[in-house]
Formats: C-alpha cells, sequence, structure tokens
C-alpha cells in the first residue's frame, strides 16, 4: 500500500479545512453516522444484555446514603434497561449479575462491562468502589487482555446518582428538581483493541489539526495524516487497521526540536458551591 506524503515533502493542503475536519469528526462520531464509521467496529461481541440481571434498591430521598456495608441487606427489586430512575439528586444502587458466554472463551481480548444511565455512577466490585462512570465515560474493564472470560461469572454493584456532570440545569438555566435518567444499555462486551487503539490516534491527532495554528506545518501535517488514516481504513480489514496506525505512529513518534514539548498537568479536588448545585 503506497504511503502518502506530507506537507513537509511536498504536499499541497487543502483550502477546505473546516470540512477536513468535519469528515474526521464525522468518522469517530457515536451520534452521527456510527453504523458506518469506525465506532462500529469498537468490539468484537456483545452479549446484547442477555448474560446480565439487574436488581435495584433506591435510597428514600432525605436519607443519609447508606454505606456499601449496609447496603447488601437492603431489598432489591429486579428492574432492567429501559427504566428511568430519579428525582434529581437521589441515589439508586444496582445489583448486576454477569454471566460471560462461553463461546468468548475463544476470543482474544479483555472484558469490559458497559453501563450508560446519562448519570454520574460509580461501580463496586468486592466492597470497593473501583471507578466513576459518566456519560462520556461508561466502561469499566473486568478482566484485562489475555484472561479467560467464557463461562465467568461475577457480580458487582453500580451507585447511581440523578445529576449529570454539569449538575442538573441545560446550560446555564435553572436546575430541574424532577429529573429523571432512563437506564439506557448494561451491558459485556469485548472490545475490538487495535481498532480503540486506532479511534484514539484519529482524536488525538485531529485535536492537534484543530487546535495549532493553521498554517503551522505541525497542523498541516496532522490533518493529512488523519485524512490519510480514514481514507486506509476498511472496517473488517485488519491489516487496514495495522497500516493506519502506522501512519498515526509516524507523526506521532515525531520528536524533532520543532515538535518537541515539555507537557504538565495540574490537577486538584474541589467542592462545587455553584447555585447548579444543592448543597
Amino acid at each position: 500500500m503506497p504511503q502518502p506524503t506530507s506537507s513537509s515533502s511536498g504536499w499541497i493542503p487543502q483550502h477546505h479545512r473546516d470540512i477536513s475536519l468535519g469528515r474526521l469528526d464525522g468518522f469517530v462520531s457515536s451520534d452521527m453516522f456510527s453504523d458506518a464509521n469506525i465506532c462500529k467496529d469498537m468490539y468484537l461481541t456483545k452479549a446484547g444484555g442477555s448474560y446480565t440481571s439487574l436488581e435495584v434498591y433506591s435510597v428514600p430521598m432525605g436519607n443519609v446514603n447508606p454505606k456499601f456495608t449496609d447496603i447488601v441487606d437492603r431489598p432489591f427489586v429486579a428492574c432492567k434497561v429501559g427504566d428511568s430512575f430519579g428525582p434529581s439528586w437521589s441515589t439508586h444502587w444496582f445489583r448486576v449479575r454477569i454471566d460471560v458466554p462461553p463461546s468468548w472463551s475463544k476470543l482474544d481480548g479483555p472484558l469490559v462491562f458497559i453501563w450508560d444511565s446519562g448519570s454520574e455512577a460509580m461501580v463496586w466490585v468486592d466492597g470497593e468502589a473501583m471507578q466513576g462512570i459518566t456519560d462520556q465515560r461508561n466502561e469499566y474493564t473486568l478482566l484485562s487482555d489475555g484472561a479467560p472470560a467464557g463461562g465467568v461469572s461475577m457480580a458487582l454493584y453500580v451507585e447511581m446518582v440523578g445529576c449529570c456532570m454539569q449538575g442538573d440545569g441545560d446550560g446555564i438555566k435553572p436546575p430541574d428538581p424532577e429529573k429523571y435518567f432512563t437506564l439506557k444499555e448494561v451491558d459485556v462486551a469485548v472490545p475490538n483493541v487495535p481498532v480503540v487503539q486506532l479511534y484514539h490516534d484519529l482524536l488525538a491527532i485531529t485535536d492537534i489539526a484543530r487546535s495549532l495554528p493553521p498554517d503551522s506545518d505541525i497542523a498541516m501535517d496532522a490533518l493529512f495524516t488523519a485524512n490519510a488514516m480514514v481514507n486506509t481504513y476498511r472496517s473488517g480489514d485488519p491489516k487496514a487497521v495495522e497500516a493506519s496506525r502506522m501512519m498515526a505512529s509516524k507523526f506521532l513518534g515525531n520528536t524533532t526540536a520543532s515538535r518537541r514539548h515539555t507537557v504538565y498537568a495540574l490537577g486538584h479536588c474541589h467542592i462545587d458551591t455553584a447555585w447548579l448545585w444543592p448543597f
């Protein structure tokens, strides 16, 4: 497969940069064209919910949220995907039982748990809080790459809270005290790891193309590389995925002086006292 050239070797960038960026955004979008873009290839298989069972205990409004050790003996009742839970700021504990299909032992890849309630949540395993869930990050790795998955049975808990990442308001509008959240998906799946890696490569390179000055060499190379990766990609073709990732590796691995940076990450924990929160 012929390798494309870059701006540094004579490629003339397109005039319609915004159109190219829109094309790249569409290729990784889970909202638009997800039945035809890279998102449809992100999993080798999903159980489709048929191998999970759900029960819920809803903490009465106004009560102090119980500790995990107190939750396991509470009266859980059966529930299902499609049910709604609320109102705003209420807490709901879910007990999830998973039976991994025996045929999955032949698959190569990690096992992930998928939870989408459109709200914030926390995954608990063996009494320990393991990972937060939001509407932007809704997967938790149950078994790592190479671990046997087929026929495994397991149980976990999900603590769901009736709020979004930005409270329960709509933009700058006042918060909605009666907001309910629909449980959209509960599933187990095996990701297609090379495709997932390519997906994140594309996100990173597209962001570089968008964020740097449009006339800079790096931004033009990023835009060209990302478009070439999309052009090369073929659904269900591991060689095409590998070729696209090689393009990404060549671009991201360029450590010439003009592209070498020192990056600092600063984080902090805080209590949000904005008016969209009730406490």
